[in-house]
């Protein structure tokens, strides 16, 4: 089992009350952020900023300090996994159990997370870098000429990946599914469940 992952997922039993919280930065500048090879391959475009194209990003510009808005402690504490423009900000649980998997692999930029003027703790930015081929064509659909997924809102679809294909890979981003979505593996997400790290909201998607 494949699983596409997204960040400050809150579990069902909690009661928020329809109250949001969010992070923004305090130091840095994310618009600006860059990737350290932008070049071209056979997959979906590669564009500069390149948040969700599975490569390496240059540490110029990167936040150093981020601040969490919007509903307090008492009703939301801060998660293991939250969302940081759409994508992760993890702490060192998160951080060592991928490293444990991949070292070396992904790029973890630590940020000084604050609430008000109260530092928090360090997490770290995930990003993640391996920009693979991982679907299977023969059982996917409907794929179009240059090989991408590609389905229409009210038609048939299916997406299925690859085994072989994954790998020993454990977090990816797939360059011919559109959307920059974030994978991992069924052992990755076996052990951020066996030991319990929140924020992760985890969508099944079938691996043969």
């Amino acid at each position: 089992m494949v699983f596409h992952i997204v960040g400050g997922k809150w579990d069902e039993s909690v009661d928020v009350n329809d109250q949001h919280s969010w992070i923004e930065v305090l130091e840095g500048d994310h618009q600006n952020i860059r990737l350290i090879d932008a070049t071209q391959d056979d997959g979906i475009l590669i564009t500069k900023k390149g948040w969700t194209v599975g490569r390496p990003m240059q540490s110029e510009g990167m936040p150093t300090k981020v601040i969490r808005k919007g509903v307090g402690f008492k009703l939301k504490p801060l998660l293991d996994v939250e969302a940081f423009y759409g994508q992760f900000l993890v702490n060192d649980k998160f951080k060592d159990i991928v490293e444990k998997l991949e070292p070396g692999v992904h790029q973890f930029f630590p940020m000084e997370l604050y609430v008000g003027d109260e530092f928090q703790r360090t997490d770290y930015f995930f990003n993640i870098c391996n920009r693979l081929d991982t679907m299977d064509r023969e059982q996917s659909f409907p794929i179009n000429a240059r090989g991408f997924y590609r389905p229409q809102e009210g038609e048939p679809h299916r997406l299925v990946f690859s085994t072989a294909k994954i790998g020993n890979h454990h977090a990816w981003r797939d360059k011919c599914v559109p959307g920059g979505a974030a994978y991992i593996s069924n052992e990755l997400a076996r052990r951020l469940q066996d030991v319990g790290i929140t924020g992760v909201g985890y969508n099944a998607r079938d691996e043969l």
